[in-house]
């Protein structure tokens, strides 16, 4: 029987941002292809949030912040994940409650708290398509945070450092303490899906379309492949690594690695690690703190925008359309589609991703759009709620079609948005 989680805790959700002291954040946007990094900022106290767009340009939405007007900084920036509203959750060790916590970085640059007091081991941050977010805490094992601020504990009784989601909804757990890879059931049930002293402080993992996982092996200097059926293989061994902590994933199958070093030693890099294992720094720093003028000191996080990427602004109401913003590759054709359930994943349980889009069954779609994307390769959608649905959760999700062969070439993130 699944061991059930247990209700933590529950917090309120602030939905009101406020201003910071100065330095204030940037404003931001996110398009597919950028990467955000969190820096942890070991040298010369240097914490911030990283943004490298897929132009090779480089911002800094946050940097060395006094978020509450207390005269602390941040104590570091453990990591970050993507939202649905394409904000960015920034896992931090905030001062005042002496614990880590999470907080939300909005595209105007607004800063506002989402969950605190979380213990004292927590490594990294996913989101799931409910709009969950799942933390890595260490001893604490996995806590998972629901929309509303409820606090449970899926992952309890497991050393978490990091964690992602499978596509049947499992979440794939490392544990640096237990050389381990745990898979967690929502409702629960632990089990090992993998076991070896081949790990070594494994703490980032990221998965493809087609559920093979990557780690980033931070002891041995290397990223990790796991198959379905939780075959091994070495990835990428680059002779650039030092200390690899966690790892993206881009619609064309390279790895996005951060990858600290060491204090004094080493080459401080987010890498860009193709298919073939071989690894290119994006940006870096050769000696400790900003001798150089980069902006990246220690970079611990990592997270990548999809190829394919889906965001809302707010709520729907029955009857009434949801507004959403879908950027993707210039010219392609592309399906959107609107989900209840039961599975609540709009179109990645209805086919497989080489599937062409005259085989899709799309009975089980209670809503949907098609189309060709235009020069810019992003749009805004006015998707209906059929009247006579039902109040609740509803889930939207994106595909993009290859011209020529009419297969699926990529899909998106899942955004989730409650209809009353």
């Amino acid at each position: 029987m699944p061991a059930a989680p247990r209700l933590v805790g529950s917090v309120m959700v602030l939905t009101l941002a406020f201003a910071l002291a100065s330095p204030a954040f940037a404003q931001y946007q996110l398009a597919p292809g950028d990467v955000v990094i969190a820096d942890h900022g070991v040298e010369f106290g240097h914490k911030t949030i990283v943004l490298r767009k897929a132009d090779g340009t480089v911002l800094e939405p946050a940097r060395n912040f006094d978020f509450d007007n207390s005269g602390f900084s941040l104590s570091g920036v453990a990591d970050v994940a993507i939202d649905g509203r394409g904000s960015i959750l920034a896992l931090i060790f905030d001062p005042t409650s002496q614990s880590p916590a999470v907080y939300r970085i909005e595209p105007t640059g607004l800063f506002s708290p989402v969950v605190g007091r979380i213990g004292n081991d927590a490594f990294s941050l996913a989101v799931d398509k409910f709009g969950n977010i799942l933390i890595a805490n260490g001893f604490g094992g996995l806590l998972r945070v629901t929309p509303d601020g409820e606090i449970n504990d899926p992952g309890r009784g497991i050393f978490a450092s990091g964690v992602v989601v499978g596509s049947n909804g499992d979440y794939f757990v490392t544990s640096a303490a237990e050389s381990k890879i745990y898979r967690v059931t929502p409702s629960g049930d632990v089990s090992e899906f993998f076991s070896g002293v081949v790990l070594l402080n494994a703490i980032g993992i990221v998965r493809d379309n087609a559920d093979n996982l990557f780690v980033a092996n931070a002891g041995r200097r290397d990223i990790l492949r796991f198959r379905p059926d939780a075959t091994l293989s070495v990835f990428s061994r680059a002779n650039a690594f030092t200390f690899p902590t966690d790892i993206g994933l881009t619609s064309g199958g390279k790895l996005i690695a951060a990858d600290g070093g060491t204090s004094g030693t080493g080459l401080d890099a987010v890498f860009e690690v193709a298919t073939n294992g071989n690894a290119r720094p994006l940006i870096f720093d050769t000696q400790d703190g900003l001798a150089d003028g980069l902006p990246i000191d220690d970079p611990f996080g990592i997270a990548v925008v999809p190829n394919l990427f889906v965001t809302y602004a707010g709520q729907a109401v029955r009857g009434g359309q949801l507004v959403i913003t879908v950027q993707g590759t210039p010219n392609s054709p592309f399906l959107i589609g609107l989900s209840t359930g039961p599975d609540r994943t709009p179109l990645s349980a209805i086919f497989p991703a080489d599937d062409r889009y005259l085989d899709l069954d799309l009975s089980r779609l209670v809503g949907q759009l098609s189309g060709t994307f235009g020069h810019s390769g992003a749009r805004v959608f006015n998707l209906q709620i059929p009247i006579g649905q039902p109040t609740g959760r509803y889930f939207v999700q994106a595909v993009t079609f290859n011209a020529g062969t009419g297969k699926v070439a990529d899909i998106s993130n899942v955004i989730s948005a409650e209809v009353f």
